[in-house]
């Protein structure tokens, strides 16, 4: 039997968190949900974990640029000219730059590429 009761912390109707349950005769599993992110963390959860999992891919593709020109920065003497899309339109199948930077005075492109798992 599976088992969903939603916990509001507002008047609205979107639920802030869904507490799940499996129940299996004697066994039973339940996990806690969050379902908005627009909402401070409770008290058992770490603030990284519920901006990470609350952001989109575009927001985490650029928390791996940042940490790419980091790292470029730091470990590999470089420069960063540029970081993001730097405005640049895409056109014809174009796509835009990570990060563009000047490492041993070569001009290079880098393209980063971000995952995240959530639990």
């Amino acid at each position: 039997m599976l088992v969903v009761l939603p916990q509001y912390t507002d008047d609205s109707d979107f639920p802030a968190f869904l507490d799940i349950a499996v129940i299996d005769g004697p066994d039973v599993e339940a996990a806690r949900f969050r379902n908005r992110y627009d909402l401070a963390p409770d008290r058992h959860e770490l603030v990284l974990d519920v901006h990470l999992d609350g952001a989109t891919n575009a927001q985490i593709g650029g928390l791996g640029e940042e940490t790419a020109a980091i790292w470029i920065e730091s470990e590999l003497c470089g420069t960063i000219v540029a970081l993001g899309d730097a405005e640049m339109p895409r056109a014809m199948g174009r796509q835009d730059l990570d990060v563009l930077a000047i490492v041993d005075d070569i001009l290079v492109a880098f393209e980063v590429k971000t995952r995240f798992h959530s639990r």
